[in-house]
């Protein structure tokens, strides 16, 4: 498990480092355009919104059957993920604007959720598990929920009540670093968790918020196709990885007090 510890920690710095080295190929304007034969709708479909139903599925009933709080947020948060990517790349309309402008702010309020898992579980003393124990009947109404909430996202897109991501870039980044803050803050105190409890799920749970972390700031500097944009994709895909592993993983650990 040590080795395995290395090598998640290992991936995120080489992503960091090769992210380094792209954005810097964008600024000296060095061409390095990476083409992909497999279109990015199925290559998201996949590794987002597919990696993020079992994520969803797994979360739900192991929050059932060991009452760790966090992994209901887990689930919220990777719910309005997935569900943001498709609504991105399967939305029936014409244009880049309305799949840009949901997914987006999909992803903000997966970021939101996350967050809001990693400050519950850190406002009491090892409070990682309760002895509540909600049926899957209340995970499925808190699910239906998060969906209800990308719906509302979708229909707000189409009526024109949020502003167009695609035409006012400028809203779009201000979206997007919330995200950002979000999602490295949220990572930051499972990491500080992790450190205080070592519990492995707190570990990988982590590092997949820093992958989403890095996929946000290198789709955000990147041109389409570019090294960088694929790198960005990588990224979120890992995250979802390391958030599956996270979830498959997790037991109830009998050194965090239930009191």
């Amino acid at each position: 498990m040590l080795m395995s510890k290395r090598f998640g920690i290992a991936a995120v710095v080489v992503f960091a480092g090769a992210g380094i080295v792209f954005l810097g190929l964008n600024i000296l304007d060095i061409a390095e355009d990476f083409r992909i034969n497999i279109p990015s709708s199925i290559l998201d479909t996949a590794f987002i919104s597919t990696l993020a139903l079992f994520i969803v599925v797994i979360a739900g009933r192991k929050y059932v059957s060991s009452g760790i709080k966090s992994l209901v947020w887990l689930g919220f948060g990777t719910l309005a993920f997935g569900a943001g990517n498709l609504t991105r790349w399967w939305l029936p309309v014409n244009g880049l604007d309305i799949p840009i402008t949901t997914n987006d702010i999909a992803i903000l309020l997966a970021a939101v959720l996350h967050f809001s898992g990693a400050i519950i579980g850190n406002t009491r003393k090892d409070a990682t598990v309760s002895r509540l124990r909600p049926g899957l009947a209340a995970i499925f109404f808190g699910y239906a929920g998060v969906l209800a909430a990308v719906a509302l996202i979708v229909l707000l897109a189409f009526r024109g009540v949020t502003p167009s991501f695609y035409m006012h870039p400028a809203i779009r980044d201000v979206v997007r670093g919330i995200s950002f803050v979000l999602f490295l803050t949220g990572s930051l105190i499972y990491l500080k968790l992790f450190l205080k409890l070592r519990y492995d799920y707190l570990y990988w749970y982590s590092l997949g918020l820093v992958f989403f972390t890095l996929g946000i700031f290198f789709l955000s500097q990147a041109s389409i196709d570019s090294l960088l944009f694929w790198l960005g994709k990588a990224a979120y895909y890992s995250g979802h990885i390391y958030l599956l592993i996270a979830v498959i993983g997790v037991h109830l650990p009998e050194s965090i007090d239930l009191e």
